[in-house]
């Protein structure tokens, strides 16, 4: 919450969960915390069509209660779809995608690193991101990404330019 209130203050920050019993327990505290932010909890299916700054989708673990949720969609559910979908829950995909596309700016996705949902492998999946996954930054501990400079390729931290934090890749071992 301080790098959203340093970059913007006044910024509106929706809390997103599966379900209810993933409000943070603490949202109060938070909203004391950080007067500045306009900070709620919703749920997935609440915040449909509704906007803010920055969204945290909370949970986004593997099991019945993180998000996307495991729990089998209802076979009547795929009947009505018009030729079935061919993704495992895919209702909990497009609710997925709701809540990803709320915020203006930009999203924060918190889970459990040793149980991450389908999802967060997806989408390290689809942005090659399964390798540098492991690789920290030595500077400030975020997260490094492969790039191009004008010399080589070398990993650089994804809070450049907060921070310049640089790995060459020949020291990956790759």
């Amino acid at each position: 919450m301080g790098k959203i209130n340093g970059e913007r203050p006044g910024a509106s920050v929706f809390l997103i969960g599966r379900y209810k019993v993933n409000a943070p327990s603490d949202i109060r505290y938070l909203n004391n915390q950080y007067p500045g932010l306009q900070i709620k909890f919703f749920t997935a299916h609440a915040v449909k069509g509704m906007t803010c700054d920055y969204t945290i989708l909370l949970d986004i673990d593997s099991g019945i209660l993180g998000f996307p949720s495991e729990m089998a969609d209802d076979p009547m559910l795929n009947y009505l779809l018009q030729e079935g979908d061919g993704f495992d829950n895919a209702e909990e995909r497009r609710v997925f995608y709701v809540a990803i596309t709320r915020a203006r700016y930009r999203n924060y996705l918190i889970y459990n690193e040793h149980q991450p949902s389908k999802s967060i492998a997806e989408l390290q999946t689809e942005n090659n991101l399964t390798e540098q996954a492991a690789i920290k930054c030595p500077e400030c501990g975020g997260q490094m990404v492969k790039r191009t400079g004008p010399y080589s390729e070398f990993y650089g931290c994804v809070h450049y330019p907060q921070c310049t934090g640089k790995i060459a890749i020949a020291l990956t071992n790759e």
